[in-house]
């Protein structure tokens, strides 16, 4: 017996199919929402780009030949008066 054919139909949704039945009733919410997420992730990548001087103090890397990004990050955090250091 195949538990298929067994239990009833489901009908699948996706996130888009949700997100196409809410919009046109909740706009204002929907919108707020959505840019809330869109912060969130920003802060996030942040954070973790913020981590990348402390890893390349931790591996030992120089200035010289640490990676752009690091050091792009290292130069931003300097600007607004911080420095990566272990203690």
């Amino acid at each position: 017996m195949n538990p298929r054919t067994s239990s009833p139909q489901v009908k699948r949704t996706g996130v888009l199919n949700l997100f196409r039945a809410i919009a046109p009733t909740y706009r204002l919410r929907t919108a707020f929402n959505l840019g809330l997420l869109v912060l969130a992730g920003l802060s996030e990548g942040l954070g973790i780009a913020g981590l990348l001087p402390l890893l390349g103090i931790l591996l030992g890397e120089r200035t010289a030949s640490a990676s752009s990004l690091a050091q792009k990050v290292k130069t931003l955090l300097g600007m607004i008066g911080l420095e990566p250091t272990l203690w």
